[in-house]
């Protein structure tokens, strides 16, 4: 059995939505925080992947400060990396 490409979106999609089994924190600015699991951002993102990677403060705390981005920002950057898309606004 072969999953569809859009069977595997709506998976990423829920742990995006429900936030299970996250273990890493976005702090976005005014202090507003997200959740989103390392393992996504380190396969989609080289940046993410080199942060964890290493023996980085982000690594070892489990946080990554994005203070001079908006939560919306956050949010929609996110999306794009666990399913390929933002939502029309």
């Amino acid at each position: 059995m072969q999953l569809s490409t859009a069977q595997i979106l709506e998976d990423y999609n829920g742990l995006w939505t429900n936030k299970k089994y996250t273990d890493l924190t976005l702090i976005c600015s005014e202090d507003k925080e997200l959740r989103a699991h390392r393992v996504i951002l380190a396969a989609r993102s080289a940046v993410f992947g080199a942060m964890f990677e290493y023996d980085t403060k982000e690594a070892q705390e489990g946080k990554v400060e994005l203070s001079d981005v908006s939560l919306e920002v956050c949010q929609e950057f996110l999306r794009y990396l666990y399913v390929g898309k933002v939502e029309d606004r």
